[in-house]
């Protein structure tokens, strides 16, 4: 048997501490960034998604409003109504929604309606046409 007892002279390896910092930071920076950008997306998200759900339950608690106005000129064609009047009749406002009756007779029947997380302000007439501005 043949021994193999080749003995390799020390040589230093030269140090890449420099450059291999300076890629692990990169690397730490990129992985940052790419936290932080995707924190602001899915923040921009959810935000959105929660304006677009107060401005909807604003329209809906308009559209819903007018219905229970009609069926109080339903028994009361000369009437005037009133907030206290559309709650006799069955409407309940959703959380964080204001109703608002700018005309309360039949003919000129105005209600206004908005979420206070909303930015849009929903009109209602005495048709039932909605007309939606901004806050």
């Amino acid at each position: 048997m043949v021994e193999n007892n080749s003995v390799e002279p020390d040589v230093k390896k030269p140090e890449v501490t420099g450059c291999r910092n300076i890629v692990g930071w990169g690397c730490l920076i990129s992985l940052v960034l790419i936290f932080a950008i995707w924190g602001y997306v899915m923040y921009s998200a959810s935000h959105n998604m929660k304006v677009r759900g107060a401005n909807s339950t604003a329209g809906s608690d308009g559209k819903i409003a007018h219905f229970f106005a009609q069926k109080y000129f339903a028994d009361h064609p000369s009437g005037e109504l009133s907030l206290s009047l559309l709650h006799q009749y069955g409407y309940q406002k959703s959380n964080k929604v204001t109703i608002t009756i700018i005309d309360g007779k039949k003919e000129s029947l105005k209600l206004e309606s908005e979420h206070q997380e909303g930015t849009n302000v929903y009109l209602v007439d005495h048709k039932g046409a909605i007309t939606i501005k901004e806050k």
